[in-house]
């Protein structure tokens, strides 16, 4: 269970949809990481995903 401190420093993101961009290759980022899944860079800026959005879902059940 979540404590009180993680749920306000999380609220951003998860009431927001607050994402990524990798400004390595330009891929779109959800939730925030570390590293891009994409092409590995680790410089990344964040960025309000909009309402109406692609969902790419990548299962590797």
């Amino acid at each position: 269970m979540a404590s009180p401190a993680e749920i306000w420093r999380s609220r951003h993101q998860r009431y927001r949809l607050i994402g990524e961009v990798c400004e390595g290759c330009g891929a779109k980022i959800f939730p925030p990481r570390d590293v891009c899944p994409s092409c590995g860079s680790t410089k990344t800026g964040y960025e309000i995903i909009r309402r109406k959005i692609d969902v790419k879902i990548d299962r590797k059940n």
